[in-house]
Formats: C-alpha cells, sequence, structure tokens
C-alpha cells in the first residue's frame, strides 16, 4: 500500500532509478577509480556553478552581500580547482581532498552524536546504554585520526548504499505496479 501511494502511476521512475543506481554500482566495481573521479568532478561543477549562480545573484539582491559574496568566491576556486585540473595528479588530489572531508564530518559526527548519546546514557545512569555510545565515540576519533585509511572506504560505503537504494527502488516500483 506504501509504494503504491508513494509512486502511484509514475512506478517506472522508480523502477528506471534503481535500474541506474545498479548500473553505477556495477561501473564502480568496473572501475572504481574513474567512477569516484567523476562523482567528486559533478561535485566541483555543482559548487562552480552555485559560485557563479550566487555572484549573479548580488546584481538583483544585495541583501547580506559580504556572505554572498565570501560562500561565491569560495564555490568558484575550489569548483575551479576541481572541474579545471592542471594536471592527472591535481584531479586525484581533488577526489582525495573531498573523500577526506567526507571521512572527517562521518568521524566527527560520530563524536559528537556518541558524546550525546553519552551524556544521555550517564544521566539516566544506565551503564549498559552507554557502550554503544562509547564505541561510536571510539570510532568517530579513529576516522579522524585516520583520515586517509576512512577515506579509501567513502566510494564503498556510497556504492553500498546505491545497491540497496537501487534494489528497494526497484522491488518498490514492482510492488506498485502489481497492485495496480
Amino acid at each position: 500500500m506504501i509504494a503504491r501511494s508513494v509512486w502511484g502511476r509514475s512506478w517506472l521512475v522508480a523502477l528506471l532509478g534503481g535500474i541506474l543506481l545498479l548500473a553505477l554500482v556495477v561501473l564502480f566495481v568496473l572501475q572504481p577509480l574513474q567512477v569516484a573521479i567523476s562523482a567528486v568532478w559533478m561535485l566541483g561543477f555543482f559548487w562552480f556553478v552555485g559560485g557563479v549562480t550566487k555572484l549573479v545573484s548580488l546584481f538583483f539582491d544585495a541583501h547580506h552581500w559580504g556572505w554572498k559574496l565570501v560562500s561565491a568566491l569560495l564555490s568558484l576556486v575550489v569548483g575551479a580547482w576541481i572541474v579545471f585540473p592542471d594536471s592527472q595528479a591535481q584531479q586525484l588530489l581533488a577526489t582525495a581532498a573531498v573523500f577526506d572531508a567526507v571521512a572527517f564530518i562521518w568521524g566527527a559526527l560520530g563524536v559528537l552524536s556518541g558524546a550525546t548519546w553519552l551524556a544521555a546514557a550517564i544521566r539516566a545512569r544506565s551503564w549498559l546504554e552507554a557502550l554503544a555510545p562509547i564505541v561510536e565515540v571510539l570510532l568517530g576519533a579513529y576516522l579522524i585520526a585516520n583520515l586517509f585509511t576512512a577515506a579509501l572506504f567513502v566510494p564503498y560505503v556510497y556504492a553500498i548504499c546505491a545497491a540497496v537504494t537501487g534494489i528497494f527502488l526497484i522491488v518498490a516500483a514492482l510492488s506498485a505496479r502489481l497492485r495496480r
């Protein structure tokens, strides 16, 4: 019932989305470095276009112009650094930098989430419930301390997520189609 209410007559869109995600996973398995570089390039392109858009918006709305200008310049510089690399080495460096940033964010979220959960468990004097957040804090700290190693796994985590999402989309689409 949920699949029908979500997808309705557009079940084919969900099916195509699931198939495309699984195709991306196959590409990743066959060419992981090229897929990772391409994904980071698309992110850089998004940032570059966003920077141009923010600069243009200054001419139409100067409200908070300082923040908009800083944001636009930062987006342009980072986006251009990724989209227009001087060499293949710079392209690989940009990919590694983005994956390092993602790994750092995952680590920081693990530390912060675990710390807040740990504080709640301590406050409730539930020492057994404190074990999981302690592990979460330690794993987050490990990610931050070992960014290079953690960054190597970022593309694989995204590939696994894409595979699971693709499978669920296909199942939801076929379920919606059968219920029509």
